[in-house]
């Protein structure tokens, strides 16, 4: 029995040697950017315009990735001023046009008079969009040259407004160019040996909760317990709780928002990635892939502590079966099989882009596994839901398959006391 608690301190001083190794690979990325790696992000038309402001970034390897992320999106920002500067219609050019146009009724002709025959591939951009944009205006009656003018004035403001998004890079594509820069630049000891730091960071951390908790089927009794519970600092609201959720919870922010600073973890798992799929990892993988630890390695923890009921032991493996094949290998194989992705315990609406146009017509054109997955779908919401719901109750689908429910029912075990139990809403 004292070697039983020997085993369990040990397993808990390995546990946080290997949680702290994970933290630590955050600040473990080296960074350099290569040329070639940017043209392939940006594109052939863009990279020249690019490249002018990168020169300075290929000289230099970061160790730390706000610099380098800060250092790119300049680079991006500063080639969208130029890029601006270029295609940019000068608004005088609306009193031109406005000259130009014979009659009360505007007409398009009018555009060409003014610009001419478009000689390059900026003045042919610019003349489209004009033709473009005021296409509703053709045979419109206007008072004045002055109200005229003054609506050819909106008009190019809005084709001036639109230069970013469609020949430069916007918000939402310069952070996705980030993400994809930043993880393709990575030097870092993570990059050299993904296998080791996977081993180191995720391995370790396994082997030591198992060491903490395989003990317990010697050393406590089945069920459960509140031995001390409400004084514990990770699960009373403690400073361990407290430091533990604020972690979660900058982990999710970086995880949906600013995914370019997590590429030392992505790296990671990059490896895995390739084995079941055949594409390098990306965070979503990552976090899949730690969603299916977190939930296999508490799910032990759950039927160490209710080994006494074979109901729960039973819940607890239909749970972690689910996520690790239904949500987690089988999707990521069927992408390797050049198939849909598809998490086969997921239904609409939980999975609400199932009917969008793109999804079905990707089913339909995967053929035989398409169409099984389109029917599987349809017959998953509208058959099985409520024939189960009606035999076995509402809790069948979370309690016993969902991934969410079953992340709760593991990993959210040890905090159940803090639930509110109030009965006034």
């Amino acid at each position: 029995m004292k070697s039983l608690k020997v085993i369990h301190k040990i397993g808990l001083v390995v546990f946080t040697i290997g949680f702290f190794t994970f933290l630590s690979l955050f600040f473990l990325g080296q960074y350099q950017l290569d040329k070639d790696d940017l043209r392939e992000a940006v594109g052939e038309q863009s990279f020249p315009i690019v490249n002018k402001f990168a020169e300075d970034i290929y000289k230099q390897k970061y160790s730390s990735q706000f610099a380098f992320v800060s250092d790119f999106k300049s680079v991006l920002n500063q080639a969208n001023e130029e890029i601006k500067s270029e295609y940019e219609i000068k608004p005088s050019i609306a009193g031109e046009i406005a000259k130009a146009n014979n009659g009360k009724q505007f007409r398009q002709s009018a555009i060409e008079k003014v610009l001419g025959e478009p000689s390059n591939v900026i003045t042919k951009w610019q003349s489209k969009q004009l033709t473009d944009y005021t296409g509703w205006m053709e045979g419109r009656e206007y008072e004045s040259k002055d109200e005229l003018k003054a609506q050819l004035e909106k008009v190019i403001s809005d084709v001036n407004n639109s230069i970013i998004s469609q020949k430069g890079f916007s918000k939402d594509n310069i952070n996705n160019k980030a993400f994809t820069i930043a993880k393709q630049s990575e030097v870092g000891p993570v990059v050299q040996d993904p296998w080791l730091w996977l081993f180191l960071a995720i391995g370790i951390p396994i082997l030591g909760a198992i060491m903490y908790l395989l003990p317990k089927l010697k050393t406590e009794h089945a069920g459960i317990k509140n031995d001390g519970i409400f004084h514990s600092a990770l699960k009373n609201r403690g400073w361990i709780g407290i430091l533990l959720g604020t972690f979660l919870i900058s982990f999710y922010v970086f995880l949906y928002w600013f995914p370019e600073y997590m590429t030392s973890w992505i790296v990671m798992v990059d490896p895995l990635s390739e084995i079941l799929s055949g594409n390098p990892a990306s965070q979503w993988f990552m976090y899949g892939f730690l969603y299916t630890i977190a939930i296999l390695v508490m799910g032990i923890r759950m039927i160490i502590k209710y080994r006494h009921s074979p109901y729960q032991m039973i819940r607890t493996v239909s749970v972690m079966f689910f996520q690790l094949s239904f949500a987690f290998v089988i999707p990521e194989i069927l992408v390797r099989l050049n198939q849909p992705y598809m998490d086969l315990k997921n239904m609409w609406p939980l999975d609400y882009s199932f009917f969008f146009d793109y999804r079905l017509n990707e089913m339909i054109e995967a053929g035989t596994i398409g169409l099984f997955m389109l029917g599987w779908g349809i017959a998953l919401f509208a058959i099985g839901v409520p024939l189960f719901t009606y035999l076995y109750g509402k809790r069948w689908y979370c309690s016993w398959v969902c991934g969410c429910g079953g992340l709760a029912e593991t990993l959210g075990d040890p905090y159940r006391q803090l639930s509110d139990k109030s009965l006034v809403f």
